[in-house]
Formats: structure tokens, C-alpha cells, sequence
């Protein structure tokens, strides 16, 4: 009976899971009926601004932190799959504060709070393009992705604990639900291939396969580089500027040496901002900038959250997600380690 009873559950949670996706389904349509069909990392830079007060980022904690698409979903428990047990006390917390979140604020919702994705190439004038999906893809393109399960051995870190291999629940742009398995995806794959064959809308050509959100809070850089520091003097800081579209890095150095708050004005007056760190890609670049070695980087601990790991975000709002932490950091060791400095060791 055990059994039996278990694969009932697991059955019924996945029905749950798709009426979910349903319900998130509808709120991007009916944020994108309102803004010329188009979904919110698709507005033009006019209501970008307006909706993200300057602080957008392709992240799930901007977009679900959107005050419009907040209306549409109402809640954050429906942000929650109930195949996702690992993600539960985080969405609890989510929940309590889902008043409080704010993209213009630059309070935004953590992805570790979302069982969710959503695909790049959605659109709701193509309806068969994929909006959203369970986050147990195993890359972060759904024309290379698996579905990961919690069955495997060893288990992937994109695993949900209740699904399994070829396990998953998609949404498409007209807002209907359904459970998918393996051979939907892939460039030849049964829904993905309708995906990428679509046509019209706001975008030109074959729909993208790239996902948002793919990074998890268990996104991993290597090798490991940051440490929490306190309000002292360091030799200088890691500025990023956007020379035609492109973000570029410098290391400045301040003689007698400077604080993070007076590090974030200067670079700002510099015409940038701190450096933020949110690909592998870019953690490379920056780590191996000459004499970067105990200088600034764009990360801070907010006031009042939960030591040593509560709180952090970026300077320009973009979602915490990837990190590069060293084994023994955050600690807080000096009571007062708020800022985000970038190491090359802790000797």
C-alpha cells in the first residue's frame, strides 16, 4: 500500500505542479496584453524603465518582483511546485514578505524561493513557443536540456525530489499546462521543435531556446574569491562601464587606500559602478584583472538580514544567484563584514 500510496502523491503533486504553471502562465499573458503583447524582458526601453525603475536584469527575482506581473500572480506560494520540497521554507519566507518586493526598490524576490524557469524565446503571439517550465532542466537550453530527476545516480544539481528522469511541466505562451518527458525536447523534440519553427510576434526568426533562471542559488564560480569584509581601508576597487553595450573592467587604486561606501560614489562619479559578478565568464575576466587582489566588488549585505549569508545583492539590483564565496566565507568574523571584497587567498 506504501508504494502505491507514494506513486498517488506523486501523481497528484505533478496535477498540482501543471496547475501552477497554468496559473503563472496566465499572469505573463495578462502582463503582456496590457504592454503590447510583449512579456516583461521584452518591453521596450521606455517601459522597462517604468516598471523596473532602472534596475532590469534578465533574472528571476526582477521580473517576478515587477509591481504588474506581482498583481497578475497574487502570491508567491504559486511560485512554489509542490515536486520541490528543497525550495518550500525558502517560498514560506517569500510569502511573508512577498509585500515588501520591489524591483525599483531593489528588493527582489530570491530565485531560491521559485521552482520555476522561463524561456527567452516565448512569445504570446506564437503560441506554441514555451513560457515557463519546472526548474529541472539539466542545461540552460531546452535545445541541449534533459529532464533532471531526483531518481539519478549521482543526482544532478538541477534535481526537483519530485520528479524523476524524463520528468517535467511546461506552459506554453497561450497559457496551456501540460507534463512533459524527454521527447519533447531537443531541436527535434515534440514541443520544442514547434518552439523553435514559430513565427510572428514581437521577435524576428526561429524562436530562443535559452533559459532564464537557468543559475540557481547553488551556482557555483570557480576558483573561489570573495570574502565579507568590514568598513576598512582596502587598495582600491573593480569598476565596470558599459562601453557600447559591453561591460568592461578596471582596477582602480586610491592612494591611502579607500572604504567600500567611498568606493561605490567614486566609481559611480567614474561614470559605472562597482563591478557585479553574475556569469563564470565574467568572474574570470575579472578575477585575473592585474592587482585586483583585495579590491572592492559590488556586493553588500542589507541591513538587518540574517548573518552570515542573509541579504546579499548587487549594487545595480541584477539577481544574486551565481557566487564565489571562499569555504569559510560569508562569517561575519569581525561582527560588522557587510561588503564584498574579491581575494586571490585569505593568507
Amino acid at each position: 500500500m506504501l508504494p502505491a500510496y507514494a506513486r498517488a502523491k506523486a501523481k497528484a503533486n505533478r496535477i498540482k505542479c501543471v496547475n501552477n504553471l497554468s496559473s503563472i502562465g496566465k499572469a505573463f499573458i495578462g502582463f503582456a496584453n496590457d504592454y503590447g503583447e510583449r512579456l516583461p524582458w521584452q518591453l521596450t526601453p521606455m517601459r522597462k524603465d517604468y516598471h523596473f525603475g532602472g534596475n532590469y536584469s534578465k533574472g528571476l527575482g526582477p521580473i517576478f518582483s515587477v509591481a504588474a506581473m506581482k498583481g497578475e500572480l497574487q502570491t508567491a506560494k504559486i511560485l512554489l511546485s509542490p515536486c520541490d520540497a528543497e525550495r518550500e521554507a525558502s517560498n514560506e519566507d517569500a510569502h511573508k514578505n512577498w509585500a515588501s518586493y520591489d524591483v525599483k526598490a531593489k528588493r527582489m524576490i530570491p530565485p531560491s524561493a521559485i521552482s520555476y524557469i522561463l524561456i527567452e524565446g516565448a512569445d504570446t503571439a506564437r503560441p506554441s513557443t514555451i513560457l515557463s517550465a519546472t526548474r529541472n532542466l539539466s542545461t540552460c537550453d531546452l535545445a541541449t536540456a534533459n529532464w533532471s530527476g531526483a531518481d539519478e545516480n549521482p543526482i544532478p544539481d538541477h534535481a526537483m525530489s519530485g520528479l524523476n528522469k524524463s520528468q517535467g511541466q511546461i506552459v506554453l505562451a497561450d497559457g496551456s499546462a501540460q507534463q512533459s518527458t524527454d521527447a519533447d525536447l531537443g531541436p527535434s523534440g515534440k514541443i520544442v521543435k514547434g518552439h523553435i519553427n514559430s513565427s510572428g510576434g514581437v521577435t524576428l526568426g526561429k524562436a530562443s531556446t535559452a533559459v532564464i533562471g537557468c543559475a540557481s542559488d547553488n551556482c557555483i564560480m570557480n576558483p573561489p574569491g570573495w570574502n565579507d569584509d568590514g568598513p576598512y581601508p582596502r587598495p582600491g576597487y573593480i569598476l565596470e562601464k558599459r562601453v557600447e553595450g559591453v561591460s568592461t573592467y578596471q582596477v582602480v587604486k586610491v592612494p591611502g587606500w579607500i572604504q567600500w561606501e567611498d568606493a561605490k560614489l567614486a566609481a559611480e562619479s567614474a561614470g559605472g559602478h562597482l563591478a557585479t559578478i553574475t556569469t563564470q565568464k565574467e568572474w574570470t575576466t575579472v578575477r585575473g584583472l592585474p592587482g585586483s587582489h583585495l579590491c572592492w566588488l559590488g556586493g553588500y549585505q542589507v541591513d538587518g538580514a540574517d548573518e552570515p549569508d542573509g541579504g546579499w545583492t548587487w549594487v545595480t539590483g541584477e539577481p544574486w544567484e551565481c557566487t564565489a564565496w571562499f569555504s569559510v566565507s560569508p562569517n561575519n568574523s569581525g561582527g560588522e563584514e557587510k561588503y564584498l571584497i574579491l581575494a586571490h587567498s585569505l593568507k
